[in-house]
């Protein structure tokens, strides 16, 4: 695993305005720079130290990334006024011989909201813990560089539509085995060559795989639920509670019981991280809005 960058803000982010028509630079980088428009446009070029040329135009929704050595220039709106935060910083950065230069803040919330939070900062007038800053710095510096998890598809396109067929049929009849043959036709494929190239892109055959989600599902139910095996097998497609505990032990190495009472409990999902099915189960289990605005709790609520 890549550790976070080790990076350190010169200063807190601020915020600079431009009136209609500015310029500023060329200006050579002595150090890394990222700037998000708030107000207005830019027209941004950049010059890298091995000669390559790049040219922007930004929007409010982009972020970009000066590296050392870069040589820059802005072009602000002839139309108004434009603003934008930034924030310098020293560290060390991998992947400095393939620099990165922009990145689009929408879909990828991760790192939209951590610079929504520098924002903060820059606009707040409260003192804030450098350590804080630097610590949130990190993180956007790491997926700007690195990309974030949503920027790769976690399921081949080309198996997608059966994915997406068992999550609806999950979604209305519960989990449970979809026909092969239902799968294929929803991939526009024949039944054996669906079940090849489901192997190829998921790394397990569809029936293996789903399994595991379902076992996945089963193995968090029984760390936080009350619920009897019978309950659990039957919530989670299995015919009873001894076709559960069989498939069970076959995934996890001990009985479901036992497995309910390990301490510290388990990480329910080793199974399926060690398929390599994490992206399947996020898609199946994993995807879904979250963070939606509830009604406050009353009193009433409570009694």
């Amino acid at each position: 695993m890549t550790p976070l960058p080790d990076v350190t803000a010169r200063f807190l982010p601020q915020v600079a305005e431009y009136p209609a028509g500015a310029v500023f630079g060329p200006r050579r980088l002595g150090d890394f720079e990222i700037v998000w428009l708030l107000e207005g446009s830019a027209r941004w070029e950049v010059t890298h130290p091995d000669g390559g040329t790049e040219r922007h135009l930004l929007r409010p929704g982009t972020l970009v990334m000066a590296w050392p050595g870069d040589i820059d220039r802005y072009e602000w709106s002839p139309e108004g006024r434009s603003r934008h935060a930034y924030l310098h910083f020293t560290g060390r950065v991998a992947g400095t011989n393939a620099p990165v230069s922009s990145r689009p803040l929408a879909g990828n919330e991760p790192m939209a909201a951590l610079v929504a939070y520098l924002q903060r900062v820059a606009t707040s007038g409260e003192t804030t813990e450098p350590a804080r800053v630097d610590a949130m710095l990190a993180l956007v510096v790491d997926l700007f560089v690195n990309g974030s998890p949503g920027d790769a598809p976690a399921i081949d396109p080309r198996v997608r539509p059966a994915v997406d067929l068992v999550r609806r049929e999950w979604g209305t009849h519960g989990l449970g085995l979809v026909a092969v043959g239902r799968l294929a036709a929803a991939c526009g494929m024949s039944a054996g060559h669906f079940s090849r190239t489901f192997r190829g892109a998921v790394g397990a055959s569809p029936a293996a795989a789903f399994e595991l989600v379902r076992l996945a599902r089963a193995a968090t139910l029984l760390q936080r639920a009350n619920v009897g095996l019978a309950e659990v097998a039957r919530d989670c497609g299995f015919a009873d509670a001894y076709h559960l505990s069989h498939r069970f032990v076959a995934a996890y190495g001990v009985a479901p019981g036992r497995f309910r009472a390990l301490r510290p409990e388990p990480d329910p999902l080793t199974p399926v991280d060690g398929a390599g099915l994490r992206g399947l189960w996020g898609a199946l289990v994993g995807e879904g809005p979250i963070g939606r605005a509830s009604p406050p709790v009353t009193a009433d609520d409570l009694e």
